[in-house]
């Protein structure tokens, strides 16, 4: 492309000179953005699918995964699966919950939590909602008075990390609350 229109390069310098003088804004969206240049050197090779050391990873993943969830290889194996947050959400959701004699609730506090709703909604899954303000934490004994009242749940579902409004929910007193009531219940960290 040629400029010849001095307006126009003056025009172009002075907004190159306005973002080299601006301060170094941190976006908290999820994906590699903010990371050291160690982490960003590590991703720089490519790995084949079908490459020995990429095979050798991703079984080191999944072993590790069940680790975490103090389960036994005999009896479980774990699925790496790519895809948007909400792509996660639902694949968990539509394989967590049993075929029939279940009732899921979602704790909304966002989003993707709605999101959990539309879902839920579109499979035809037994599901109730209760939901929080986008600015507020779920309240583990709100969600306990539910659980209590409510003896047909048997699952619960909600958001560790709400990115849509940046807000942590305590998962621990959530889980707590919901091993009381419930079975284990799926989460999205």
């Amino acid at each position: 492309m040629c400029i010849r229109d001095s307006s126009m390069i003056s025009s172009i310098r002075s907004l190159t000179k306005a973002f080299s003088t601006q301060q170094k804004s941190l976006l908290f969206t999820p994906g590699p953005l903010g990371i050291s240049q160690r982490v960003r050197q590590s991703m720089d090779y490519d790995y084949g699918s079908r490459e020995p050391r990429f095979i050798q990873k991703v079984k080191y993943v999944r072993e590790q995964l069940l680790n975490i969830a103090h389960v036994s290889p005999k009896d479980y194996t774990t699925i790496l699966m790519q895809g948007a947050g909400t792509f996660g959400v639902e694949a968990t959701i539509i394989t967590a919950l049993p075929k029939q004699n279940y009732k899921l609730l979602i704790a909304s506090n966002g989003a993707y939590g709605e999101r959990m709703h539309k879902i839920c909604k579109y499979y035809g899954l037994n599901h109730e909602v209760v939901r929080f303000q986008e600015n507020e934490v779920v309240d583990p004994k709100q969600l306990e008075q539910h659980l209590k009242k409510d003896k047909e749940i048997t699952h619960v579902a909600l958001i560790h990390s709400e990115t849509t409004t940046g807000l942590i929910n305590p998962i621990q007193q959530l889980g707590q609350a919901c091993l009381l009531y419930t079975s284990p219940s799926p989460r999205d960290s």
